[in-house]
């Protein structure tokens, strides 16, 4: 590709890594792909040239891709490396829980808006007894959905290490991010969030007794709370001696879920 701009916009997709020699491949149409990327290219271009208007690589791949998920033929496979597939949560909803004895829980999550293309990440930690142990949230820099939330399970596990954390339980809704980070996932899974987790691997082998567990969303809400946060900031932003107010009624509703216990600890 010689457009500095066509190239920034073809490796801001997941296609970016799909180039090949071999264009009869049976994945993917690439006739309608390269068409979409061309129309889009183009309409980019004459709005640049005759309306004085920009847009950037990245919100260009995000509407290239929209198009081809609503025109793909459903007997094609561009799904496969199109958008993050969503998880299943089970069907009892769980609720949040404490971890063991001696251990921390960490809960972490990542928010997305297609509009404008804006990622968030948050994550709250809380010992066996309940007592806050630290939270943090910030902006990512995301595509995708699933990306969000690999950058957040990164983020977080980034903290526990610098914090010299031993002993946790790093707890997600998202049952996809989960299962690649535990090494048994892998599937379908959106190309841009695989070097991001395989760091997350990597830091988890460092941390002694580090697991890594689902949770279904209606236990993960004060995290969720925290991305959305994220969605607004410009730095990463950390709580170390009390939670953030604006998530105290999520952490109470936790715990009036559990019976037996009283509200969190700050």
């Amino acid at each position: 590709m010689e457009c500095d701009f066509a190239r920034a916009v073809w490796f801001a997709s997941p296609y970016g890594l799909l180039l090949r020699t071999d264009w009869d491949d049976n994945d993917h149409d690439w006739a309608a792909i390269c068409a979409i990327f061309s129309w889009h290219i183009w309409k980019a271009r004459c709005s640049t040239v005759f309306q004085s208007k920009s847009i950037s690589p990245l919100h260009l791949g995000r509407e290239i891709l929209k198009d081809l998920s609503q025109y793909a033929n459903p007997k094609e496979h561009i799904s496969r490396t199109l958008p993050y597939i969503a998880s299943i949560e089970p069907p009892t909803p769980a609720s949040w829980s404490l971890p063991n004895f001696d251990y921390l829980k960490i809960n972490f999550d990542g928010s997305f808006t297609e509009t404008n293309l804006a990622g968030g990440s948050g994550f709250i930690c809380c010992d066996s007894t309940g007592t806050f142990c630290g939270a943090g949230a910030g902006p990512t820099l995301v595509l995708l959905a699933g990306e969000a939330e690999s950058a957040a399970a990164l983020s977080t596990i980034t903290w526990a290490k610098e914090m010299s954390k031993t002993n946790i339980i790093l707890e997600g809704d998202s049952k996809q991010v989960i299962d690649y980070i535990n090494g048994s996932g892998g599937d379908y899974f959106e190309w841009r969030c695989k070097p991001i987790l395989d760091k997350v691997r990597e830091l988890k082998a460092t941390i002694p007794n580090c697991q890594c567990n689902y949770t279904a969303r209606v236990g993960n809400k004060a995290a969720d709370t925290l991305s959305k946060y994220g969605r607004s900031l410009s730095l990463l932003t950390f709580w170390i001696n009390s939670h953030p107010l604006f998530i105290t009624d999520v952490i109470n509703m936790d715990y009036v879920t559990m019976l037996g216990h009283q509200p969190l600890n700050t």
